[in-house]
């Protein structure tokens, strides 16, 4: 009998433990969950491209999600190599057309929306953010103007900063080509009428340091083709450059002579 109750104990005992166990993994997991699926919330400052009035008669714009007359343009995610920003992505938005009034697109235009999770960029998701609109730098002493909702229609282009190599020889860029509303189209598929009427954005891919952001636009397609219009990929030689780091005059004589491309968006401080 005795023996008996001291099996029976010890089984008790270590069905307790095993309890304990169990619940201490099914915590570690759901945090771990937790941990990876908020991993990208943060503040995510954007530099602010391109800004056009809507044409609102057109079929490809979204529901209005107000009267207010709305601009498209793009923003671009000013990308880190570090988490949560290691990610470069560029998305189609709208906002109010008054707070154009505000703001003057010949210098740089950034927004810092309230915190939210970038992935929502990431997996494509449309969404609306209240953001802060700066002039200049929202970081570097811009001039905050004004706060408004702004929507995040539809994504771009996305790529990681993960895994980089070191970029000695060559620069690559990626081309994305867009119509009169910000949509991703292929330019093979357009008649030259068509094609005339699309931006064609070079994004650099961003590789390890000592490296550079930037985004250029090719010139508009004409009926003679330049070599770029209708490649995906465009390459840069680097050989007969000596410097390690890069400026930014550098890096706008870069986009004129190896594909004629004019500055829209440029930083190196943060990949130097």
């Amino acid at each position: 009998m005795l023996k008996l109750m001291k099996d029976k104990m010890v089984f008790v005992l270590l069905k307790g433990l095993l309890a304990v166990f169990l619940c201490g993994i099914a915590t570690v997991s759901h945090s771990n969950e937790h941990a990876k699926h908020h991993s990208y919330m943060g503040s995510h400052g954007m530099a602010l491209l391109m800004p056009m009035p809507i044409n609102q008669n057109s079929s490809s714009q979204s529901t209005p999600l107000d009267s207010t007359p709305l601009v498209s343009a793009l923003a671009y995610h000013m990308p880190l190599y570090a988490k949560p920003h290691d990610y470069q992505l560029l998305y189609r938005v709208t906002f109010s057309k008054q707070i154009l009034e505000q703001l003057t697109f010949n210098s740089l235009v950034s927004i810092l929306p309230e915190k939210f999770d970038l992935q929502k960029m990431i997996n494509g998701e449309s969404f609306t953010v209240k953001a802060a609109f700066y002039q200049g730098h929202f970081e570097r002493g811009g001039n905050k103007k004004v706060e408004a909702e702004v929507n995040f229609v539809s994504p771009l282009y996305q790529r990681s900063l993960t895994n980089l190599n070191r970029a000695t020889v060559s620069a690559e860029f990626d081309t994305v080509v867009l119509d009169e509303q910000f949509n991703v189209v292929s330019k093979a598929a357009l008649s030259p009428a068509q094609a005339a009427k699309t931006v064609t954005l070079a994004i650099h891919q961003i590789a390890s340091r000592p490296s550079f952001d930037a985004i250029g636009l090719l010139p508009t397609v004409t009926s003679k083709n330049t070599e770029h219009d209708l490649t995906d990929n465009i390459v840069c030689d680097l050989t007969k450059r000596n410097q390690q780091t890069w400026q930014g005059r550098q890096i706008e004589d870069l986009l004129q002579t190896c594909m004629k491309a004019t500055k829209v968006y440029i930083e190196y401080k943060d990949f130097g």
